[in-house]
């Protein structure tokens, strides 16, 4: 029985693995179902099995990527820290989170954004609220223990999500904000990661910090 398990667990990985490959690829509307089983060496009606439908696929990796960080946030918010010091690592998490699959995260941005899949746009929507409730969390806490001064929890991490989401999304205009041109250097090499994360915690650091 474990072993029949264990087959299981292998094979929806596997699947979620070639799958996350073909949609950074093609994109969500490219990567046909047909496709996903052959590159999968699977048949449709093991993907029909294991996830029902390519939206549900599309859904369980969006859960797979931001889960990890929902635990991460979570176990910050566990430990006996300076809230100024788990608001740092939390912002490096997200950075580096992004900017490491900027091609999956667009293509999670653009579904998020459309009104065609309106129901799929939710979904990943409640997916993805779960890990900002985290972060609301975390702010809350260092108000709490007056460690930030108590600002608006949910617009301060809008600003945090919404700041790395507009310079790495928007590639062309953040060419031309950051470098002056649109065909400048890279954002998403380490140089630019720290550039982000230093501006993020002076920024974040200049509106909580205690007057």
């Amino acid at each position: 029985m474990l072993c029949c398990i264990t087959s299981k667990v292998d094979k929806r990985e596997h699947i979620l693995e070639i799958a996350e490959g073909l949609f950074a690829e093609y994109g969500y509307e490219g990567a046909s179902t047909r496709m996903l089983a052959k590159e999968a060496g699977v048949n449709v009606a093991m993907i029909s099995y294991y996830f029902g439908s390519k939206e549900k696929l599309f859904e369980a990796l969006v859960e797979k990527r931001t889960s990890f960080a929902r635990e991460q946030i979570a176990s910050l918010s566990r430990e006996e820290q300076d809230p100024w010091q788990k608001l740092n690592a939390v912002i490096d998490l997200n950075v580096d989170r992004i900017l490491s699959d900027q091609q999956f995260y667009r293509i999670l941005y653009r579904e998020v954004s459309l009104q065609q899949r309106s129901q799929l746009g939710a979904n990943l929507v409640a997916i993805l609220m779960k890990n900002v409730k985290g972060l609301i969390a975390l702010i809350q806490a260092g108000i709490k223990a007056k460690a930030f001064r108590p600002v608006d929890p949910e617009l301060t991490v809008a600003t945090l999500i919404g700041t790395i989401f507009h310079t790495t999304m928007t590639t062309a205009l953040a060419h031309l904000l950051l470098n002056g041109n649109p065909d400048g250097s890279s954002v998403t090499d380490e140089k630019f990661a720290q550039r982000l994360k230093d501006h993020l915690k002076d920024l974040l650091q200049a509106h909580l910090r205690p007057i």
